[in-house]
């Protein structure tokens, strides 16, 4: 496997641009993901979302729909299933 790293000249001119840059891609609202990662995305959702989506249409979800959103994202996203009465809230 060869691996790929992003290399910067801070003796550039435009290296605080190219730092500025990769910190807001690995931010989280930025959109680094694995190809793994992507699949997943797509196998769960059905289609590419990036992460900050997924963010909201879990939390939207939630929202709506309460603790069957909860469980249905916990089988989809972790292979677990649970049962409502397993989930308690303090």
């Amino acid at each position: 496997m060869s691996l790929k790293i992003r290399r910067i000249d801070c003796s550039r001119d435009d290296a605080l641009a190219a730092i500025a840059q990769l910190r807001g891609e690995l931010s989280p609202r930025g959109n680094v993901v694995s190809a793994e990662g992507k699949a997943r995305t797509v196998a769960a959702f059905g289609e590419p979302l990036t992460p900050g989506q997924v963010v909201e249409k879990i939390c939207g979800d939630v929202a709506s729909r309460g603790l069957a959103a909860v469980l249905d994202y916990t089988r989809r996203l972790d292979g677990v299933s649970l049962e409502p009465s397993a989930v308690r809230v303090s």
